[in-house]
C-alpha cells in the first residue's frame, strides 16, 4: 500500500458471524465489506472449508488469508481455494499437510536428521523424492503416517511399552493447536482418561503419543518463505510460560540459549522447510533442555502465530505484509521491510547474503496474552461482557484487542481477547515496561482476566531469574500460588465490605425507587441501610455489619473494631470512589453466583459466598460432555466428576469442598449457564470442616484510622459536620441500634458546645470573608472589619452596618451585583444578631422544620396516602425514597429531636415554643414518646410563666365528682377521678386579662375576634397537652381513660366586646375535633362573661360528643341559674342547672364499646340510631335555610313534639327507632315497640349477635308524614363483627322483612367476613403420633387424641375417627360441636348475598361502609349498589396480610392499598366518600330524600327561566344543571352527583326539578384524564394516565350509565338524560373492553324503565349514530321522550363524516361549475377553444379555479349536511317529540314529567285493579297506559294541546292541573271500582258456573246472608 499511497487499493472482505457482530470485534470496524457465516462453534464457519471457499467465491475474491487457527492449518482449504483460481496466503497444500501436520513434520525431522523427542513414530523416517520426478518435495505416504499414531487408549498403552517411552508423556491431536488437544499424563489411569478428552477437543483427528520432556523452554524459530525457493530465519522466540500447553508469555529473541545453538535451531528450521517447498509465515518450534543444551524438534505451525509481534519488534517487520507481498509473487530480495532486515539498500535487487540467520539483536520483547480466565480457577475460560477497556500506548509497549469497551467475549470465541507488547533495551527493562502496562491496563468486564496474576508472575524471582520451563505456569497453577498484587488485609476488609455494602443498599434503594416511578407504593421492609455481610477470604469468615449514616458515609463494624469509609459514585457506569484512612480507591463490584469480584484500585479482590458445598454448579457457560463417575457413586474432595466444553476447551470439573455420593441433575449434551446445577452430593459427614474459619480479632490499623480521623479541626468545620450529621439523621441516615445512642449523645454534646463557644461566629466569617475579602473595594472597611473580629464579642450588628455602609456607597448599577457577593456574611452576623442563644435557636428551629417536613406528610394518615401525598410534591424519585426511608427511622428522629429539646435554655424554649406545640400534637403512634416529652416541656415551662395568683371561684370547682384528687398546679388544674373502672381527668384553666391579650396594637394585623381565636386556640391546646399527658402516664398501668371535661374561664371582668366572640369560639372548638376526640374528652366548656346588653352576664359555649360520632356545640347563657339556649346550636343543657356536678358514666360498659369500636375507625352500633337522627335533623336545618318560605308552610304538617325537636335541636322528634330481633334461630324476625325494653337492650351491651336490626320511621321535609326504613348493622364490638349463622339470619330475616314492607333499607358495614375457629374441646385434647418420639423432627404421620379422651363419647362425637392397633385413636376429621366456626358460615354468606341481591331489585338498598368491610361484608356492601365509604376504611376480599402470606412476600402495605377509597371510589363501586360516619350517614339520608313519597313537595324554587346558557365551546355541565348561584336547570343545590370518581365523561347525579326529585345523566363535553394506579404485586406494573374525550360513551361510562339508569329505576325516579353524545369509542381497546355490551345495557336499562324518561338535546349538543340507537324512544314508548333544543344537532354521522361519503370532490366541483361564474367563463371558452395548447391551458386555469375553491365549497358542502340534522328535520320526520328552547326547557320538562307521572299513576291504579300489583313489566305499564289514554279520551280530558305556534316554538303545551284534577278526584276512583266490580262480577260468575249445582246454592246462600248481614240493599 505505501507503493501505491493508497490504503484502499487492496479490499478486505471479513468473514464474521452474528456472534462477533453483536460482541462488536473490533476487526469489523477495519474492514472494506463483511460476510455472514452460521454462528455457532467453529466447524460452522471460520474452520469450515467449504463455507470460507463458498464465501470466497461468492464475493470474487483474489485471495484468502485465514489467520491462524481454525482452518489455516487445514490443506483442503489451499487445495479447494486453487481449484477456483484463488490464491491461498500461506503455504501450498502439500507443504502445509508435511510440515503443518505433527505427526507429517516429525517424521520428516527425523528423515533431515534434526533431534526428536521420543514418541510413538520413534525412527519413521519418509522416502526421498524420486530424483526423476518433477515434484520434488518430501510426502508421506499414508501408511507410513498411520504407524507414527494410535486409535485408542489401549493402542496407545501397547505403544508405550513397545516404544519404551516412560511417563510422563503428552497425547496430541495432529489437528489440535492452542492448548486444544493435547493432555499431560503421569499414569495409565490418567492416560486412558485424557485420551477420550483429546478425542473430545479434536474429533477426528490422528492422535500420537509423545515424550513430555520436564524442565524444558519452548523456543521457536519465525521463517518466512517465497515462492521461490528462498527461506530465511527472522530470529526467535522463547514461548515457555504456558498453561495447558497454551502459552500465555512470550520473549523474543529467546536469551536461555547461546548463539551458535539458536543458529542450529535456524539452520535446522529452513532445511526442514525447503525440503517440502514452504512457503509464506511459518514457525518450527522446539523444546529446549538448558542445563544440557540440546535441542528436539516439536513441530511446524504453518501459519503465523498471533505473538509475531514479537518478531517484528525487533526484526522492525511487518509479517502479515510480507506474506501478501509473497502470495502476489515478489521474490524475498524485492521485498523492503527484507532487504533493511538485512543491511541492503531499501529499493535494490540484490540477491540476499548467504549468511541469512541472525541471532544478534539489541532489542528485547516481551508479550502478554490478555484472557478471559480466571486464575484462582485453575485458568478457567469464560464469556461476558466487557464493560470499560482502557488502554493507551506508547513508545515501548503497544498492545491491541479484539472487542473494546461494551464489547463481549461470546461463548464460541477464543479466550484470547488481548495482547501487549513492551520491548527495551535489556529483558529487564523490556519485563519493567509489560509491568507497567498491565498496571495501567484498566479492564473491567462481567469474567475474571488474569490481569493482576500477570503482574504477579512478572515479579516471581524465577521469572525475573529466567529460571522457568514448559511445565512452571502448571505447577504454579497446581500449588494454587496465586502471588497476585493485593492490598493489605486491612484495606481489603474495609473497602471490600462498603463497596458491598453499597450495591446491596443501592440494589434494594432502586428497587423502591423504580416502584415510585411507576406509581408502586411499596412496603418498606426491604429498605435498609444496616447491612449484615459474611465474607469469606482465603477461607476466613468476616462477619461485617455495614451501616451507611450519611449519604456518603459508611460504617463498618467487625466484631468490636469499627472503621469509616465514605463513598462516592465515580460514574455511571458503577465505578466508586472509597476513601479510607485518607487513601482513595477507584472500585467497582462484579457479584457472580458464589462470590463478590471487588476491584480495588488495580487488584482484583474475590470474596466467597458461604454457600452450599453439597451443590455442584457450573462456573461458566459451555455444554456438559460426560460424567466421569455414575450416578449413585462416591465421589472425594479433589477428583473430577465430569467434562464440560466452554470456549473450545474441555473442562474437568473438580469436587473442591466435601465428598459423598454423586447425583446427576445435568444431562450430557445440556447447555450450561453460569449457575446451572450440575449434580448434587449426598454428604454423610459433617461438612463443617470445609466451612470458612471465622475471624474473631480485629485491626490494630483500624483504631489508628479512627485516632487519625477524630483529630481536632476548625470549630466552623466541626459546626457544619456537626450540623450535617443531625441532618443526616433527619434524613434517615442512622448508625446501627447498639452504636446510635452513644453516637447521638456525642453529637448532640458536641454541637451545643460549639454552638456556646463564643469563638464560632469569627470563625464563620473569617471563613467567608477569607473568599470575598479581595472583593471589597474599601481598605477602610476591610481594617474595620478585621478590627472588629478581634474583640472579645462577635459584634454582628456593627460588623454588619460596616459592610452595609460600604455598600450603600457603591454605584447603584453595581450594588445589587457585589450585595450579591456578601450575603453569606450579612446572614452570618443576621443570626449571630441576638448573639450565640439566638443562633442556636435558628439552627435548632431549622432541625425541627427539618424534621416536620417529612414527618407532616404522614401525619393522621396511612402510609399509602402519606407517600402518595409525599410524591405529588416531591418530584425527585430519589428524594421520595429517601423521604419515605426516612419516615422508617422516626425512632432515631425523635431521640434526636428529645436531645435536642433537652439542652435547650427556658428562654429558647419560649422563643420556639410554636413549633414545639406542633411537635406536641403529632397523633401518630411513632410519636408518642417525642409529643409526650414536648408537652412536658412546654407545661413546665407554663408553670414558670405563670403570673399572679388564680381566683379559683372562676373554676366551679364543686361541680367535680366528689374524691376527684388534684395532680398538680401549673396554668391549668388537673384533676383525676376513677369512675367505674374508668379514669376521667378534668382540666381548669382560667384567660386571665383577656382585654390586655386582644388589645389591637397600631401596627398589628390581628382583628380582635383574631386574637381571640388565636388566644383560646393556644390555651385549648395547652388542656388537651395535660390530659395527653396524664393520659400517656395511664398505660403503664393499662388503665383505661375515657370521658374527659375541659372548663375553661374567660375572665372578661373588664367587660371588653364579646360581640362574634360565640362564632369563634365555636370555629375554635371544631377545629380541635379530632384532637378531642383521640384524647376522649367528650365535653370542652368555654365560659364567659359580657355586658354587651347592658347587664352582665355568663354566656357559655358547650362542645359535646358523648359518642365519638356527633360532635355538637351549643350556645348558652345563664339564666337564673339556669342554661337557656341561644342561636341554632345544640340545646343538650337547655333547662339545665349550669351548677350541676358533672355527671358519673352513665353506661360504663357502652363507653368501652364506643372506645373499641374508634379504635377500629368506626361508630358503636347503638350510637348509628342518633346518628340517624342527627343526620334527618340537619336535613331540616338546611331545608330551613335555603327554602324558608315552604319551611313555613310544611310547618302545619309537623306536631308540637316535632316542632320543639327543631327548636332544641333533639332529634327525637324526627326518628324513631325500633329494634328488631328474632323470636328463635329461625325467625320471624320482630319489632320492638316498647320504650323501655328497647332502652334496656341498648344500655346493657347484652347482645350476643354481632348483628343489629332496627326499623327507624325518619321524617324529613319531603316526606314529613314519616318513611319507614331498616337499617341493619354490624356489632364490631361483638366477635369483631365476623358473619356467623347468627349474624346471617339476622341480616336475613330484617331485610326480607324490608321487601316484604316495601321499606328502603341501609345496611352499615363494619365487620371481618365469615367467623373462623377451631373445636375447642378436641383441640384441648389434641396429640401427635411422632414417626420417632425422640426425634420430633423426623415429623409426625398422624394426628391423635390424648390416651385420657380414647373413649370420651362427648370428644369422639366431634370427629370422624380410626382405632389404630397401638390404641391411638386417629383423627380423620373435625367435627366440632360449634355451629359458626367454619364452612357453615360460608354457606351463611350465600344466604344473605342472594337476599340483598333481591333487595336491590325489590327495594331502595344503601349501605355506609365504615371501619372496614370483608368477604362477605364487602359482597354485601356492592350488592346494595348504592355505596358511602367513610374515608380510612377498606372494602376488600382478603386483608393484605393473608395476600402478602399468599404471594410469598410482603407487597400490600395495607388493606386501604387494596379497598380504600382511592379505589373503590374510582372504579365506580363506591358512589360517594365521607370524611365521617355522620357525613356518611347524612349522604344516605340526603339520597332517601329523592325517593317518591305522598303529598305534595315543598320548594321555594318553582317554574322560572332557565339562566344559564351552554356554549359551543367546552363547558363545565354543571355550571349550567345547578350553579352555585342558582338559576340552572334543577333546583339549586339539589344535583348530587354519584360515582363522580370514575367514568368521568359520564355525569350521574340526582337532583330536582321545582321539588320534584329526578334522576340525572348528562354527558361531559370536555376531555378528562385519569389514573389507573400500579398495582404492587406485579412487578411491571405503572401508573398510567387515561385521556377520554369528551362526548363520547367508553366502557367504563357506558356501564356507568346503565348503573346509574338502574339504580334511579328501581328508586322509581323519573329521568332526565341530557344527550350530548357523539357515540361509542369504537377502537380495539374499548371493543376488547366489552363497550359493546356495557352499550347494550343501556338499551337493557331504559327498556325496563318504568318511570318518565326525558331524553332531551341541549342546546348545541348532538346526538348521533350508535348514541341515538340506545336512547331512541322506540326502545320504550311508554316512558321515553325524545326533546331536542332549537340549536342541537342529531344524525348518523357528523357532516364531515357524510361529506366524505356522500359529497365527493367531483359532485363539489359540479357544484362549482354550477355556482362559479369565473369556472363557467373558462368552461365556456374551453368548449370553444380550438387547438390543443388553448385546450390544455384552460384545463390547467380551471384546474387551479377548483384547487382554490375546494376550501370554501367542503365548507359549503359542510354546511348542507349540517343543515340535514337540525331539529326541523327530526320534528318532520318524528324522531323528536318536541323542540324547546333552554330557558323554557325547565317549566316545560318539569310540566311535562308531571303529566306523564300522573298518567303512569293512572296506569298504575289500573293494572292495580286488574291485579298486576307487584311486579309490574314495562308491557304491563304499556297496557295500562294505553287504557288511561282511552279512557281519558273517551272522557274529553286533554292534558296535551297543540300550540299552532311558529316553527321556533314548542308545538305543544301541557295541562298539569287537567290530569292530575281528574287522576286525584271521586270520579275516577268511581271508574277504578266499576272496573273492580265488574271484574269481581265476571270472576264470581265464573267461579259459579265451575261449581256443581248444590255448590251453587251453597254459594248463593252464603253470598245473600253476607248482603243481608251488612244491609247492603238498603245502603
Amino acid at each position: 500500500m505505501q507503493w501505491f499511497k493508497e490504503d484502499r487499493i487492496i479490499k478486505f472482505i471479513c468473514v464474521t458471524t452474528d456472534q462477533e457482530i453483536q460482541s462488536k470485534a473490533e476487526y469489523l470496524k477495519m474492514a472494506d465489506n463483511i460476510v455472514i457465516s452460521p454462528a455457532g462453534a467453529n466447524t460452522n464457519n471460520y474452520a469450515n472449508v467449504d463455507e470460507i471457499v463458498e464465501q470466497a467465491v461468492r464475493c470474487g475474491a483474489d485471495a484468502v488469508w485465514a489467520g491462524w487457527g481454525h482452518a489455516s492449518e487445514n490443506p483442503r482449504l489451499p487445495e479447494e481455494l486453487s481449484r477456483h483460481n484463488i490464491a491461498f496466503i500461506g503455504p501450498p497444500s502439500n507443504a502445509m499437510f508435511a510440515l503443518g501436520d505433527k505427526i507429517a513434520s516429525t517424521i520428516i525431522a527425523q528423515t533431515v536428521d534434526i533431534p526428536t523427542i521420543e514418541w510413538s513414530g520413534s525412527g519413521i523416517t519418509a522416502p526421498e523424492p524420486d530424483p526423476s520426478s518433477s515434484v520434488q518435495e518430501m510426502n508421506i505416504p499414508e501408511e507410513i503416517y498411520r504407524k507414527a499414531t494410535v486409535s485408542t487408549a489401549d493402542e496407545g498403552l501397547k505403544c508405550l511399552k513397545e516404544k519404551k517411552i516412560s511417563y510422563p508423556i503428552m497425547i496430541k491431536a495432529s489437528e489440535g493447536g492452542g492448548g486444544k488437544g493435547i493432555r499431560k499424563c503421569t499414569s495409565d489411569q490418567e492416560f486412558i482418561l485424557n485420551f477420550r478428552r483429546v478425542q473430545a477437543e479434536v474429533p477426528g483427528s490422528p492422535i500420537f503419543l509423545m515424550k513430555c520432556m520436564e524442565n524444558a523452554r519452548h523456543i521457536e524459530v519465525q521463517l518466512i518463505a517465497d515462492l521461490y525457493g528462498n527461506v530465511i530465519p527472522l530470529f526467535t522466540r522463547d514461548c515457555s510460560i504456558q498453561r495447558r500447553c497454551q502459552k500465555i508469555i512470550e520473549e523474543a529473541p529467546a536469551s536461555i540459549a547461546p548463539p551458535e545453538i539458536l543458529h542450529r535451531m535456524s539452520q535446522d528450521a529452513v532445511n526442514i522447510a525447503k525440503k517440502v517447498g514452504y512457503v509464506s509465515a511459518g514457525t518450527v518450534e522446539y523444546m529446549y533442555l538448558p542445563d544440557k543444551e540440546k535441542y528436539y524438534f516439536l513441530e511446524l505451525n504453518p501459519r503465523l502465530q498471533v505473538e509475531h509481534p514479537c518478531t517484528e519488534m525487533i526484526a522492525n517487520v511487518n509479517i502479515p505484509a510480507i506474506q501478501l507481498q509473497i502470495a502476489m509473487g515478489v521474490p524475498l530480495h524485492r521485498i523492503v521491510e527484507i532487504r533493511l532486515f538485512f543491511g541492503l539498500e531499501r529499493y535494490g535487487i540484490t540477491e540476499l547474503p548467504e549468511n541469512q540467520i541472525r541471532t544478534d539483536t539489541n532489542i528485547c520483547v516481551i508479550a502478554a496474552r490478555i484472557t478471559s480466565e480466571d486464575p484462582a480457577e485453575g485458568f478457567r475460560p469464560a464469556s461476558g461482557a466487557v464493560e470499560v477497556l482502557n488502554f493507551q500506548s506508547n513508545q515501548n509497549v503497544w498492545g491491541y484487542f479484539s472487542v473494546s469497551s461494551t464489547g463481549k467475549v461470546h461463548e464460541f470465541a477464543d479466550s484470547q481477547f488481548g495482547h501487549l507488547f513492551a520491548k527495551g533495551t535489556t529483558r529487564h527493562e523490556a519485563v519493567s515496561a509489560l509491568m507497567c502496562a498491565l498496571k495501567e491496563l484498566e479492564l473491567r468486564a462481567t469474567f475474571q482476566s488474569q490481569v493482576n496474576y500477570l503482574v504477579g508472575l512478572l515479579r516471581d524471582p524465577e521469572f525475573e531469574n529466567n529460571a522457568f520451563h514448559t511445565g512452571w505456569l502448571d505447577e504454579r497453577i497446581a500449588a494454587k500460588i496465586q502471588n497476585m498484587p493485593e492490598h493489605p488485609l486491612h484495606v481489603i476488609i474495609a473497602v471490600g465490605a462498603t463497596v458491598i455494602g453499597y450495591s446491596r443498599m443501592s440494589e434494594v434503594f432502586s428497587k423502591f425507587q423504580n416502584a415510585i416511578c411507576r406509581g408502586q407504593i411499596l412496603p418498606t421492609s426491604e429498605l435498609t441501610e444496616t447491612w449484615e455481610l459474611e465474607l469469606v477470604h482465603n477461607n476466613i469468615k468476616y462477619s461485617v455489619l455495614v451501616n451507611r449514616y450519611g449519604p456518603q458515609n459508611f460504617l463498618i463494624c467487625l466484631n468490636d473494631n469499627i472503621c469509616h469509609t465514605t463513598v462516592r459514585q465515580f460514574d455511571t457506569g458503577g465505578d466508586l470512589l472509597v476513601t479510607y484512612d485518607q487513601q482513595s480507591f477507584q472500585c467497582y463490584l462484579d457479584e457472580e453466583m458464589d462470590r463478590f469480584k471487588v476491584s480495588i484500585g488495580q487488584t482484583m479482590t474475590i470474596f466467597e459466598k458461604e454457600n452450599d458445598p453439597t451443590i455442584l454448579r457450573s462456573k461458566n457457560a459451555g455444554r456438559l460432555l460426560n460424567y466421569l463417575f455414575k450416578d449413585g457413586e462416591k465421589v472425594a474432595k479433589g477428583q473430577f466428576f465430569a467434562e464440560m466444553e466452554s470456549m473450545k476447551m474441555v473442562i474437568a470439573l473438580e469436587i473442591s469442598k466435601v465428598g459423598g455420593t454423586l447425583n446427576h441433575v445435568a444431562r450430557p449434551g445440556q447447555v450450561l449457564f453460569p449457575g446451572t446445577i450440575i449434580a448434587k452430593l449426598e454428604v454423610e459427614s459433617d461438612v463443617s470442616a470445609s466451612r470458612p474459619v471465622e475471624f474473631e480479632g480485629g485491626f490494630e490499623q483500624w483504631t489508628k484510622a479512627e485516632e487519625r480521623r477524630n483529630k481536632k479541626i476548625r470549630i466552623n468545620h466541626r459546626f457544619e459536620q456537626l450540623l450535617k450529621a443531625c441532618e443526616d439523621i433527619l434524613d434517615g441516615y442512622t448508625v446501627s441500634n447498639h452504636m446510635f445512642k452513644e453516637c447521638l449523645a456525642k453529637y448532640v454534646d458536641e454541637l451545643f458546645d460549639v454552638l456556646d463557644d463564643p469563638q464560632l461566629p469569627f470563625a464563620m466569617y473569617s471563613h467567608v470573608l477569607a473568599s470575598v475579602k479581595s472583593r471589597i473595594g474599601s481598605p477602610d472597611t476591610i481594617k474595620r472589619i478585621e478590627e472588629l473580629l478581634k474583640e472579645n464579642v462577635f459584634n454582628a450588628a456593627e460588623i454588619s452596618d460596616t459592610l452595609e455602609n460600604y455598600l450603600s456607597n457603591l454605584n447603584p448599577k453595581e450594588i445589587g451585583i457585589e450585595r450579591g457577593h456578601f450575603i453569606n456574611l450579612q446572614k452570618i452576623c443576621e443570626n449571630f444578631s441576638q448573639g450565640s442563644e439566638g443562633h442556636k435557636r435558628i439552627v435548632i428551629q431549622q432541625l425541627f422544620e427539618h424534621f416536620l417536613r417529612t414527618e407532616s406528610y404522614f401525619q393522621g394518615v396511612s402510609y399509602e396516602k402519606g407517600v402518595a401525598a409525599m410524591t405529588y410534591d416531591v418530584k425527585d424519585p430519589e428524594q421520595a425514597v429517601r423521604t419515605v426511608y426516612c419516615h422508617t427511622k422516626i425512632q432515631f428522629k425523635n431521640a434526636l429531636l428529645e436531645a435536642l429539646i433537652s439542652k435547650l435554655t427556658d428562654s429558647s424554649i419560649i422563643a420556639l415554643q410554636s413549633l414545639l406545640k406542633v411537635l406536641a400534637n403529632l397523633d401518630n403512634p411513632e410519636n408518642e414518646e417525642l409529643a409526650y416529652t414536648v408537652r412536658n416541656v412546654l407545661k413546665r415551662i407554663n408553670y414558670s410563666l405563670q403570673n399572679g395568683i388564680i381566683d379559683k371561684s372562676f373554676l366551679q370547682l364543686e361541680r367535680l365528682p366528689k374524691g376527684s384528687e388534684e395532680t398538680h398546679q401549673s396554668p391549668y388544674f388537673l384533676f383525676k377521678y376513677e369512675d367505674q373502672g374508668i379514669k376521667r381527668f378534668f382540666v381548669r384553666h382560667v384567660i386571665k386579662d383577656i382585654a390586655e391579650a386582644i388589645k389591637v396594637s397600631k401596627y398589628s394585623k390581628q382583628s380582635p375576634l383574631e386574637k381571640v381565636h388565636n388566644k383560646l386556640a393556644d390555651v385549648i391546646d395547652g388542656a388537651c397537652g395535660e390530659i395527653r399527658v396524664a393520659a400517656h402516664n395511664l398505660k403503664t398501668d393499662k388503665l383505661c381513660n375515657d370521658c374527659n371535661h375541659i372548663f375553661i374561664c374567660i375572665d372578661n371582668t373588664t367587660y371588653s366586646s364579646t360581640v362574634g366572640w360565640p362564632k369563634t369560639i365555636k370555629d375554635v372548638l371544631l377545629q380541635h375535633e379530632k384532637m378531642f376526640k383521640k384524647l376522649r374528652i367528650t365535653e370542652v366548656e368555654v365560659v364567659y362573661q359580657s355586658n354587651d346588653f347592658g347587664e352582665s352576664e355568663d354566656f357559655y359555649v358547650i362542645f359535646d360528643n358523648e359518642t365519638g360520632a356527633i360532635p355538637d356545640v351549643g350556645f348558652y347563657k345563664s339564666e337564673n341559674g339556669y342554661f337557656k339556649t341561644l342561636g341554632d346550636g345544640s340545646a343538650k343543657y337547655h333547662g339545665l342547672s349550669v351548677n350541676d356536678p358533672h355527671l358519673p358514666i352513665a353506661h360504663v360498659k357502652i363507653q368501652k364499646r364506643r372506645m373499641l369500636a374508634q379504635r377500629i375507625g368506626t361508630t358503636y352500633c347503638y350510637d348509628l340510631p342518633t346518628i340517624f337522627g342527627k343526620a334527618v335533623l340537619n336535613i331540616w336545618n338546611l331545608f330551613q335555610k335555603s327554602h324558608p318560605n315552604s319551611f313555613q308552610k310544611i310547618q302545619q304538617f309537623l306536631n308540637s313534639r316535632q316542632r320543639d325537636s327543631l327548636r332544641l335541636q333533639d332529634s327525637n322528634g324526627f326518628c324513631k327507632t325500633y329494634e328488631m330481633v328474632m323470636e328463635s334461630e329461625q325467625g320471624p324476625i320482630t319489632v320492638i315497640k316498647d320504650e323501655a325494653l328497647l332502652k334496656k337492650r341498648a344500655e346493657t351491651v347484652g347482645n350476643d349477635c354481632g348483628m343489629i336490626a332496627w326499623e327507624m320511621e325518619i321524617c324529613t321535609p319531603e316526606c314529613p308524614q314519616g318513611r319507614k326504613i331498616i337499617v341493619i348493622a354490624n356489632d364490631i364490638t361483638h366477635q369483631m363483627g365476623s358473619f356467623s349463622m347468627k349474624e346471617h339470619r339476622l341480616y336475613y330475616f330484617a331485610s326480607e322483612y324490608s321487601r316484604k314492607h316495601k321499606m328502603p333499607r341501609v345496611y352499615i358495614s363494619a365487620n371481618s367476613g365469615a367467623r373462623i375457629g377451631l373445636a375447642s374441646d378436641v383441640k384441648e385434647k389434641l396429640n401427635v403420633c411422632w414417626n420417632d418420639a425422640t426425634r420430633p423432627e423426623d415429623g409426625f404421620n398422624a394426628l391423635c387424641l390424648d390416651d385420657s379422651a380414647a373413649d370420651d363419647n362427648s370428644i369422639l362425637s366431634q370427629i370422624e375417627y380410626t382405632k389404630r392397633s397401638d390404641g391411638k385413636t386417629v383423627i380423620d376429621a373435625v367435627i366440632g360441636k360449634e355451629d359458626d366456626i367454619g364452612v357453615e358460615n360460608l354457606v351463611g354468606s350465600g344466604l344473605i348475598a342472594g337476599e340483598t341481591s333481591a333487595a336491590y331489585q325489590e327495594v331502595p338498598t344503601y349501605c355506609l361502609v365504615t371501619g372496614r368491610a370483608v368477604g362477605i361484608g364487602a359482597y354485601a356492601a356492592r350488592l346494595a349498589h348504592r355505596i358511602v365509604q367513610v374515608e380510612h376504611s377498606h372494602i376488600i376480599l382478603t386483608g393484605a396480610p393473608a395476600l402478602n402470606s399468599l404471594l410469598g412476600k410482603e407487597i400490600y402495605t395495607s388493606n386501604g392499598q387494596l379497598g380504600g377509597t382511592q379505589i373503590m371510589y374510582h372504579n365506580g363501586v363506591t358512589h360517594s366518600v365521607a370524611v365521617s360516619d355522620l357525613q356518611g350517614i347524612n349522604k344516605i339520608v340526603r339520597w332517601m330524600t329523592y325517593l317518591p313519597s305522598e303529598g305534595p313537595y315543598f320548594t321555594d324554587d318553582g317554574e322560572r327561566l332557565v339562566s344559564t346558557s351552554p356554549s359551543k365551546a367546552q363547558y363545565d355541565p354543571r355550571d349550567i344543571l345547578d350553579p352555585t348561584d342558582g338559576g340552572g336547570l334543577f333546583d339549586a343545590g339539589s344535583l348530587d352527583e354519584i360515582m363522580d370518581g370514575w367514568a368521568k365523561t359520564i355525569i350521574s347525579a340526582r337532583a330536582k326539578l321545582c321539588g320534584q326529585p329526578v334522576g340525572v345523566v348528562a354527558i361531559e363535553p370536555r376531555t378528562i384524564s385519569f389514573d389507573i394506579p400500579a398495582d404492587p404485586a406485579a412487578a411491571e406494573s405503572t401508573t398510567r394516565t387515561v385521556t377520554q374525550a369528551g362526548q363520547v360513551w367508553y366502557p367504563d361510562s357506558a356501564y356507568k350509565t346503565a348503573e346509574a339508569i338502574n339504580d334511579f329505576n328501581r328508586e322509581g325516579l323519573p329521568l332526565i338524560f341530557l344527550a350530548n353524545i357523539r357515540g361509542f369509542s369504537g377502537g380495539q381497546k374499548d371493543m376488547f373492553e366489552m363497550v359493546l355490551k356495557f352499550g347494550a345495557c343501556i338499551v337493557d336499562a331504559l327498556q325496563s324503565y318504568l318511570q318518565p324518561v326525558i331524553v332531551y338535546i341541549p342546546p348545541y349538543g348532538e346526538l348521533r349514530g350508535g348514541a341515538w340507537a340506545v336512547l331512541d324512544t322506540q326502545i320504550n314508548p311508554t316512558c321515553i321522550t325524545m326533546l331536542a333544543d332549537k340549536e342541537s344537532r342529531g344524525g348518523v354521522l357528523e357532516p364531515d363524516g357524510i361529506v366524505e361519503i356522500k359529497f365527493r370532490q367531483h359532485q363539489l366541483h359540479d357544484l362549482m361549475m354550477k355556482c362559479d361564474d369565473r369556472l363557467k367563463e373558462l368552461k365556456g371558452a374551453l368548449d370553444k377553444a380550438l387547438t390543443e395548447g388553448d385546450k390544455k391551458l384552460l384545463n390547467q386555469k380551471i384546474q387551479s379555479r377548483k384547487e382554490f375553491l375546494m376550501p370554501v365549497y367542503r365548507t359549503i358542502a359542510v354546511k348542507f349536511a349540517d343543515l340535514h340534522d337540525t331539529t326541523a328535520r327530526m320534528l318532520a320526520k318524528d324522531a323528536i317529540h318536541d323542540q324547546l328552547t333552554w330557558s323554557q326547557s325547565r317549566n316545560y320538562i318539569h310540566r311535562l314529567l308531571q303529566v306523564h307521572l300522573a298518567r303512569l299513576d293512572m296506569a298504575r291504579a289500573y293494572l292495580q285493579i286488574q291485579g298486576i300489583r307487584d311486579a309490574i313489566t314495562i308491557k304491563d305499564l304499556q297496557k295500562g297506559c294505553n287504557w288511561v289514554d282511552e279512557h281519558l279520551s273517551a272522557n274529553n280530558i286533554t292534558y296535551r294541546q297543540n300550540t299552532g305556534q311558529s316553527k321556533k316554538d314548542s308545538r305543544f303545551k301541557y295541562d298539569i292541573r287537567a290530569i292530575q284534577s281528574y287522576a286525584q278526584s271521586n270520579e275516577f276512583k268511581r271508574v277504578l271500582e266499576d272496573i273492580d266490580v265488574e271484574n269481581s262480577s265476571l270472576s264470581l260468575l265464573k267461579k259459579l258456573d265451575s261449581l256443581s249445582t248444590e255448590a251453587q246454592r251453597k254459594l248463593a246462600q252464603s253470598l245473600l246472608q253476607h248482603i243481608k248481614d251488612k244491609n247492603l240493599l238498603s245502603r
